[in-house]
């Protein structure tokens, strides 16, 4: 990947870098460049969803487990609290 930025830019990425009047060149040009590189960044966009799913795993457990204590601590206060209202 370091010789790739090295080398001179061709014109489609000029194009894409100058981004001429006519955006939907632009457009077409920035999508053909992305699906050169589509397995870069497919991997990169499973790379990331499955550090996000991992902690999203591990928050949500905290959660839950969180809510639980908290039900549980709620359900004995319930049990305890009308034993001080005499």
């Amino acid at each position: 990947k370091m010789e790739k930025s090295h080398r001179p830019l061709n014109s489609r990425e000029k194009r894409r870098y100058e981004c001429p009047a006519n955006p939907n060149h632009c457009l077409s040009d920035s999508i053909s460049y992305f699906l050169t590189n589509a397995s870069d960044a497919a991997s990169a966009l499973i790379f990331c969803c499955s550090v996000g799913m991992f902690f999203f795993r591990y928050s949500f457990a905290s959660v839950n487990a969180f809510i639980e204590r908290e039900k549980i601590a709620s359900s004995h206060l319930k049990n305890v609290l009308p034993l001080y209202h005499v």
